[in-house]
């Protein structure tokens, strides 16, 4: 059990080595094994899922989906600060076409996190290609660290049959 009397020296430890470390940079790159290109490449009328992430918090924190259906996650960062959309299990059950972090489209489409800039948008053009639950988060430094002595909201993905 995590002793409270020890949390401001474990936040100063977390703010001191964060300063360290980039906000921009990927947690970590997924293998590419399920890259695919989509059939058919008109993203025109697609369903776009509407993000917001607002106080460190996702609105809406559930989104249900149906396998094999494209969609594009608009992700807008209401914050004043860098955000991350961490879905990794959820990548790697989908074929991501392509990406765009404030209108910039990104060269890697093997994500695990996608950054979304302060007051920006970034949009992720994907196909769910696995049936389950999928969580997703925010990961950015402080809300990484705090989750893990807290716990943080729950975010869900459905992806239905």
């Amino acid at each position: 059990m995590f002793d409270l009397k020890n949390a401001p020296i474990f936040l100063l430890f977390l703010t001191i080595t964060s300063c360290s470390v980039p906000l921009d940079i990927e947690l970590s790159m997924l293998s590419c094994d399920r890259v695919e290109s989509a059939k058919n490449n008109d993203w025109s009328k697609v369903q776009i899922i509407d993000i917001q992430i607002e106080n460190n918090k996702f609105f809406p924190p559930i989104i249900q989906l149906e396998k094999d259906k494209k969609y594009i996650f608009s992700i807008l960062n209401k914050d004043d600060s860098q955000q991350r959309f961490t879905a990794i299990n959820f990548f790697q059950n989908s074929i991501v076409n392509k990406i765009y972090i404030d209108q910039e489209m990104e060269k890697n489409i093997c994500p695990s996190s996608i950054p979304i800039p302060p007051n920006k948008r970034s949009k992720i053009y994907l196909v769910p290609k696995v049936a389950g639950d999928y969580e997703f988060e925010n990961t950015n430094v402080l809300t990484s660290s705090l989750s893990l002595i807290w716990g943080g909201p729950i975010n869900l993905i459905f992806v239905n049959r």
